[in-house]
């Protein structure tokens, strides 16, 4: 099974995301929206600008036991977590999410939640395997519908599989994704 994924990752190509501080959140929408794809890169910087927004307003969000998502996220954990470790304070993780900055570890679990889908965040070791910076397969990996993310160098990129169609024309598979269901998540009137 490891290296039936092991071979898949190798066969994905890295898709040209910008660098500006919200290159996460633009692998997020080149991969669940076509009707992203199509915009310029203002308006995917208005519509990338707009998710880290609502995820920021998601954190608070009340679940039906009561509890906000903040709350249930790390099993339940992250209050407490939070004591030890600063970047996962709930005012932290809001202004990172309303910040121009570079995101890490401490959302991908709450972007999993958010969007209902599984995440694979990959890098390589010093000797260039593949590796999962999100390994939790409990909290990241629910057999739904599956992004695949390339980190390197404080950067990701979007991986998808390259294929020529009957027409002979380059297009990219977007694994798993029904763009229909996303598009309550995002307004796109940019």
């Amino acid at each position: 099974m490891e290296n039936n994924f092991i071979s898949f990752l190798s066969n994905l190509v890295k898709y040209p995301i910008p660098s500006d501080g919200h290159c996460f959140f633009h692998c997020l929408l080149t991969a669940i929206s076509e009707e992203y794809r199509q915009k310029d890169y203002k308006k995917k910087k208005l519509l990338a600008i707009e998710l880290r927004k609502n995820l920021s307003l998601y954190l608070d969000k009340k679940l039906s036991d009561n509890k906000t998502v903040y709350q249930s996220l790390s099993r339940g954990n992250l209050p407490e977590l939070s004591n030890y470790i600063h970047e996962l304070k709930l005012d932290y993780l809001k202004k990172l999410l309303l910040s121009d900055n570079s995101v890490g570890e401490s959302i991908f679990e709450l972007v999993s939640e958010y969007l209902d889908i599984d995440l694979y965040v990959i890098t390589k070791d010093i000797n260039k395997k593949f590796i999962l910076i999100n390994n939790d397969r409990d909290l990241y990996h629910k057999k739904r519908p599956s992004i695949f993310i390339f980190y390197k160098h404080n950067h990701y990129e979007l991986g998808v599989s390259p294929y020529i169609s009957f027409d002979n024309k380059l297009h990219y598979q977007y694994y798993g994704f029904n763009v229909n269901k996303f598009k309550e998540f995002i307004n796109y009137d940019y």
